[in-house]
């Protein structure tokens, strides 16, 4: 059976300027009465603006995807399509402020333009009748602002008068839920079959839904535009929705877009609003000259007889044929991983980040402070910008840091600089023996530098440093521990092995009652001192000297031990004697903190742990990651008892545990320490 959808083809007024329109947002309203943009308006401005400026295409793709969408579905939108703008709306009705404001964020203002889509979907959202819409209530009206100088990225402002047709409730509910923001991408090269490639790349499992799409006749020389949306929320509070832009008039691959919306699918119950909020009337495919929609095969067979000069020579007889080969373009992203790993490394040692910290500057600039050879330097920051990196971005003659190229800067919040340092030099060489390593057994850390990791890192100073803070850097990636696990009950906590103490002091952070302890090897103590200072808890820490697998060593009666991504360094032999040390120090009722990254019991679960295990197995003597069987064996083995789990960032736990010795105060088997200092 044939789906066969009917639109009808509408313009924007051509009789009447855009400023005309934007006047006309009531009946009864008067210029005089407008109301100026808010301060909460311009801070919604920047937000969007600030969002398209520092975002990379890759991390746009994420946002608007689902959550946990596959990595195949976002590289189908970076190998394909570059950033365009992101959208919000805004309560004024005075187009002349909402424009002067955009040019006062650096932005670039065009004529603004009437927008049915967003009007229709709130008047069905907020039930507005359609003879109040008829009456030219409900006016929106759209500003696409690109940002100055050339850079054709920008932003769209959806701009209502406040007090046209919304109550307060429904004023609010759009300020709370940003319900018109969306990310717009752009498809580089136009045509349908293109265009066909993306939308099936974005309909296997795991993908968002078809949320209806149009064709713009005023669009340049026109344009087809498809929108996905998915379920949840970005970190931004916006819902996941994504807008994808071509050239070009391309209705056979619209009409299968929009009979596998949801919308579209149900729409024996459908509403006339209802359509107006799936269907953009003013991007509807255009009716031929008999009146009827130009529709092609729903059934995804057929490709547009309007296709692009661009899609000449890459038609097939096979009807999933795919152009570009996307398995060849995925392996070929995996088999370049190492020239990535070195572009990231070269760009930290030059420091790039931070000179671009500030703001954009031109290689000219770049060349100068970094004492490189621009023409070279250039080319690195091309790369750098390319979609599979992503850390820079083009703006105009000058490059910009995105907002994943902050993280490569000093100081910044979550900063993996010298985690880049780290994985582009001493752990990169290592793998090379990785082939001999798996063949003959060896350590391929040990086939490269002739000593074991901790041995090597002892007698070279520079590479010391440089794996003490990137561990910190680690450290920091797992700070949400302090409020993930509840240390309420804790007086005392004991780092083991805690590095320069950046868990420490963020756990001294949100407890300022807990007195900290840290045991590390004596050359790391210096550092873990000078950090504790700098954040204030010096006084509050007492520093230890020596061996965890010593339990002489160790603090006694600490209400809670931390052993945080220590025992995936260690065989299991060695493991025993670090938790059989903890144990002989431990209370009865203290509590041990495991922060690690348990290997899952599927294979196929994405977790990145198998990746870090084939780490442990080339930068460490016996060193693996386990599954939390494995870490509950190991714990049992040695008296403790596993009474919880909680979840951290990147695919971490932390395994909360106790001696397993009974409460004498209860009669059967409940530990002392039960979720007495950690919950």
């Amino acid at each position: 059976m044939t789906t066969r959808v009917t639109f009808c083809a509408l313009r924007w007024p051509r009789h009447s300027s855009s400023m005309e329109r934007g006047m006309r947002s009531s009946p009864n309203s008067k210029a005089t009465d407008r109301v100026q943009i808010t301060v909460e308006d311009r801070r919604r401005i920047r937000g969007v603006r600030d969002y398209i400026r520092d975002c990379g295409i890759a991390d746009a793709a994420a946002d608007a995807l689902p959550l946990h969408a596959p990595i195949e579905m976002i590289e189908a939108i970076t190998s394909r399509c570059s950033l365009d703008h992101a959208a919000v709306l805004i309560f004024c009705a005075d187009l002349q402020a909402v424009s002067s404001c955009l040019r006062e964020e650096g932005l670039d203002p065009q004529e603004p333009f009437a927008s049915s889509v967003v009007r229709d979907r709130l008047a069905a959202r907020y039930h507005v009748p359609k003879e109040r819409l008829a009456a030219g209530h409900l006016n929106v009206q759209i500003i696409r602002a690109p940002f100055a100088g050339g850079d054709p990225r920008g932003i769209e402002v959806f701009c209502i008068d406040p007090e046209d047709e919304l109550t307060a409730l429904a004023l609010r509910n759009e300020r709370l839920g940003n319900h018109e923001n969306h990310v717009a991408v752009r498809l580089t090269q136009p045509g349908s079959r293109r265009l066909e490639d993306l939308r099936r790349a974005l309909s296997g499992d795991g993908g968002p839904q078809p949320d209806g799409g149009g064709y713009n006749p005023d669009h340049g020389d026109g344009a087809t535009v498809l929108y996905f949306r998915a379920d949840g929320r970005t970190k931004a509070g916006w819902p996941r929705r994504l807008e994808i832009i071509t050239a070009g008039r391309h209705i056979a691959v619209l009409q299968r877009h929009l009979a596998s919306s949801p919308i579209n699918q149900r729409r024996g119950a459908q509403t006339d609003a209802d359509r107006a909020a799936y269907v953009d009337d003013r991007t509807a495919p255009s009716a031929n000259a008999h009146g009827s929609p130009e529709v092609g095969a729903a059934d995804g067979s057929a490709v547009d007889a309007d296709t692009s000069a661009g899609d000449a020579g890459t038609r097939s007889s096979t009807p999933d044929h795919d152009p570009d080969d996307e398995e060849s373009r995925r392996l070929l992203r995996l088999l370049t991983g190492a020239w990535v790993t070195q572009a990231l490394h070269a760009m930290v040692t030059l420091d790039l980040p931070d000179h671009l910290a500030a703001g954009p500057l031109t290689c000219a600039q770049l060349a100068e402070r970094t004492e490189a050879v621009p023409d070279r330097l250039h080319r690195l920051l091309r790369a750098l910008s390319h979609p599979w990196i992503g850390v820079t971005a083009p703006a105009g003659q000058t490059y910009r840091l995105t907002s994943l190229g902050r993280r490569l800067s000093r100081g910044s919040a979550g900063s993996m600089r010298h985690l880049t340092m780290l994985y582009g030099d001493l752990f990169y060489l290592s793998f090379r023996a990785l082939t001999s390593g798996i063949r003959d057994s060896g350590n391929p850390f040990m086939t490269v530098y002739g000593q074991p990791p901790f041995d090597y890192l002892r007698t070279h100073p520079r590479q010391r440093t440089t794996f003490t803070r990137a561990m910190a850097e680690g450290a920091a990636l797992v700070s949400d521990v302090a409020t993930t696990v509840d240390f309420g009950g804790a007086r005392t906590i004991a780092d083991i092995g805690g590095g320069n103490g950046e868990l420490l002091a963020d756990l001294c952070d949100a407890y300022p009652n807990v007195q900290g302890m840290l045991l590390e090897r004596p050359e790391v103590i210096a550092a873990a001192r000078v950090n504790l200072s700098n954040r204030g808890h010096l006084d509050r820490c007492r520093f230890i000297p020596g061996d965890f697998t010593t339990s002489s060593d160790l603090p006694a009666a600490a209400d809670v031990y931390i052993l945080s991504r220590i025992l995936h360094d260690w065989d299991d032999q060695t493991c025993a004697s670090i938790l059989r040390a903890v144990r002989s120090a431990a209370a009865d009722d203290s509590s041990v903190l495991i922060i690690e990254r348990p290997l899952p019991d599927d294979p196929a679960d994405p977790s990145i742990a198998a990746l870090w295990d084939l780490n442990m197995l080339v930068n460490n003597i016996g060193g693996q990651e386990r599954t939390r069987d494995q870490y509950r064996h190991l714990l049992e083995e040695a008296g403790f008892l596993v009474v919880g789990e909680r979840p951290l960032p990147l695919d971490m736990s932390a395994i909360i545990a106790c001696p397993a010795v009974p409460n004498p105060a209860h009669e059967s088997f409940i530990p002392a320490g039960l979720h007495k200092y950690a919950r």
